[in-house]
C-alpha cells in the first residue's frame, strides 16, 4: 500500500512541474553528423556559453553503445563509451552542466534493440529473445505478445507487455539518472504503447518526459499525450504549420496551430531537428526554408509550449544559417518578460500576408510580410526577415500586470466551479487583451475559484465574456456583461 501510494505521488509531482506553467528553453545539444568529433568534450567546453545563452534544458544524444554512430541502434545499454566521446568523458560532461543548471535530457531508444554479433544475442545486459515482440520479423525463440505499437524493421521490436523488460528499463533509466540526466527524450514512440512512457515516467519520477511522435495530425499528437498523461511531446504539427505558412501565405492556420492550440504545456516546439536538417537530404520531410528561419524562432520563442533550439542554429558551422543572435535575443526577451509554456495568446491578425499576437499582454508579436504594429506604448525589442517582436514600453514590463493601460483600473472576473485535476478555466470576449477566438488562462485559487484580472478596461467600459473549460468547452447561456473597474462573480454551467 505504502508503495503504491508513492507511486502515485511520485507521478502527481511529475505533472505538476512538467506542465505548471515552465520557463525553460532548451537546446537540441546535437545534429546528424556530432560524432564525427569528440562531441562530449566539445559541449563541455561549450556548457558556460550555453549557460549564458539561456538554456535550462539541453538534449543530448543517445549515449549508450550502438550499431549505428548516431546512437539510434542501441547494442549494449550500460556500455558509455560511444562515437561522441568515452564513459568518463560523458561523466564529465553530465557535472559540467549539472553545475552551471543546464538539466541534461537523455535520448532514450526503447523501442527496440539489436544484438551484439547477430539479430537476438543481447548482451550488457543480457536480455533473452524472449523479450522481443511475436510478430517481429526476426525468426527464433520470441515472446507470445505482438508489438503494442508500428512495426521497426532494423532492429528487434521489444514487447512492453513483459514485466521483467519494464524492469529492465526502469533500472537502466535510473542509471542513467544516478549519472546525472534528469529528464527523457524517448524516441519513436509509435512504436510503442503510450501506457508504456507513463510506466516509465511513473517509476523514474524525471523532471521532464518528451515523446517524439512523429506525425503532422494535431489530433493524433494530442491523443498521444492525452494517452501518455505525464508526458510531452513534440509539436510537429506546429512546426508542419508554420512551414506551410511561410510557403503558402496561410497564416490564417497559425490562429489554432499545433498541439501549442489544444495543451500547450505539453508541447515542446521546434523549428529542426536531426530528422529533419538541411543535411538529412529530405530524408523524412523537407528542411524549414532558410528564408524564413527567423520567423519561425519568432513564433516558438514568444509563444507557449516549451521551445526547443537546434544546434546549427545557434552554434552553426561549414555555411549553415548563423541565427545565434536573434536567437539570443528573443530568449532574453522571453524570460525577461516572463512567457512560459502555458502563457496566454491573444490572436488579432491571422490571413494571407501576417499573424500577429499578444503574448500574456506583454509581448507583441507580427510574423509575415503583412504590415502590422501593436500601436503607441510598445517598444520594438527584436526585428528581422518577417517579424517583429515589441514589449510594452517603459523597460521588462515586470509590473505584475498585464500589460493595460496603467490607469490603475483593476477589473477582475472570479470563476467559480470545480473542473477536476488537470483541467483550467480560460476566459473569451469582446474587448482587448481578451478575444473571442481564444482564451486567456484564469489562475486557480482556494476554493476552486480562478481568476483573472487586467488594468486594460477603462473604469466603467462595458465587455461581454464567456468562461470555458481548457478553452473549448464554453459556459452555457448568454454572455456575461460586464464593466471595467468590477470585481466580477461567476457561477456557471457548462
Amino acid at each position: 500500500m505504502i508503495k503504491n501510494l508513492k507511486s502515485l505521488l511520485l507521478s502527481f509531482l511529475l505533472s505538476v512541474s512538467a506542465f505548471a506553467g515552465s520557463p525553460d528553453v532548451m537546446l537540441q545539444g546535437f545534429h546528424w553528423t556530432s560524432q564525427a568529433t569528440n562531441w562530449w568534450q566539445t559541449l563541455e567546453g561549450l556548457s558556460g556559453q550555453i549557460e549564458a545563452d539561456g538554456y535550462t534544458m539541453i538534449w543530448l544524444p543517445p549515449s549508450s553503445d550502438a550499431a549505428s554512430k548516431e546512437g539510434y541502434l542501441p547494442r549494449e545499454l550500460n556500455n558509455y563509451n560511444s562515437f561522441y566521446g568515452s564513459q568518463a568523458q560523458l561523466q564529465s560532461l553530465l557535472n559540467a552542466l549539472n553545475g552551471r543548471g543546464v538539466a541534461p535530457i537523455a535520448d532514450i531508444v526503447v523501442n527496440h534493440r539489436v544484438g551484439c554479433t547477430g539479430w537476438a544475442d543481447f548482451c550488457n545486459p543480457a536480455w533473452p529473445s524472449w523479450y522481443i515482440a511475436q510478430n517481429d520479423e526476426w525468426n527464433g525463440g520470441k515472446s507470445g505478445n505482438s508489438d503494442t505499437g508500428e512495426a521497426y524493421c532494423c532492429a528487434r521490436d521489444l514487447d512492453h507487455n513483459l514485466p521483467q523488460l519494464q524492469n529492465d528499463i526502469v533500472a537502466w533509466l535510473n542509471q542513467l539518472k544516478g549519472m546525472g540526466y534528469k529528464g527523457w527524450r524517448y524516441d519513436l514512440v509509435k512504436g510503442f504503447a503510450p501506457w508504456a512512457v507513463k510506466l516509465y515516467n511513473d517509476r523514474t519520477n524525471p523532471e521532464i518526459s518528451i515523446g517524439e511522435f512523429f506525425d503532422g495530425d494535431t489530433n493524433a499528437v494530442h491523443n498521444w499525450v492525452n494517452a501518455a498523461q505525464n508526458s510531452t511531446a513534440f509539436d510537429f504539427p506546429l512546426r508542419f504549420q508554420l512551414i506551410d505558412a511561410f510557403n503558402n501565405n496561410n497564416y490564417g492556420s497559425l490562429r489554432f496551430a499545433g498541439l501549442i492550440s489544444r495543451d500547450s504545456s505539453k508541447s515542446v516546439t521546434f523549428i529542426e531537428n536531426h530528422d529533419t536538417e538541411e543535411q538529412r537530404g529530405g530524408a523524412y520531410v523537407q528542411p524549414f526554408p532558410r528564408f524564413h528561419l527567423e520567423a519561425g524562432y519568432a513564433f516558438i520563442l514568444t509563444h507557449p509550449g516549451i521551445p526547443c533550439v537546434f544546434w546549427t542554429h545557434q552554434y552553426p558551422f561549414g555555411g549553415f544559417p548563423d541565427l545565434s543572435d536573434k536567437i539570443r535575443e528573443l530568449i532574453q526577451i522571453r524570460k525577461n518578460q516572463g512567457i512560459t509554456s502555458t502563457s496566454s495568446v491573444n490572436v488579432v491578425a491571422a490571413d494571407g500576408s501576417k499573424y500577429a499576437a499578444y503574448i500574456d499582454n506583454k509581448v507583441a508579436v507580427k510574423v509575415g510580410w503583412g504590415d502590422w504594429s501593436p500601436g503607441a506604448g510598445w517598444d520594438l525589442a527584436s526585428s528581422g526577415q518577417n517579424y517583429a517582436v515589441w514589449v510594452q514600453g517603459g523597460g521588462d514590463g515586470g509590473d505584475g500586470g498585464d500589460g493595460g493601460d496603467g490607469t490603475g483600473t483593476t477589473t477582475t472576473i472570479r470563476v467559480h466551479y470545480d473542473v477536476g485535476f488537470g483541467n483550467n478555466i480560460a476566459i473569451r470576449g469582446d474587448s482587448a487583451p481578451l478575444s473571442w477566438g481564444s482564451g486567456v488562462d484564469a489562475n486557480w485559487s482556494s476554493g476552486n475559484v480562478w481568476v483573472w484580472s487586467t488594468d486594460a478596461f477603462a473604469n466603467g467600459e462595458t465587455f461581454a465574456f464567456k468562461a470555458l473549460i481548457n478553452d473549448s468547452r464554453w459556459q452555457s447561456g448568454g454572455n456575461v456583461v460586464g464593466q471595467g473597474g468590477q470585481t466580477i462573480n461567476v457561477y456557471p454551467n457548462f
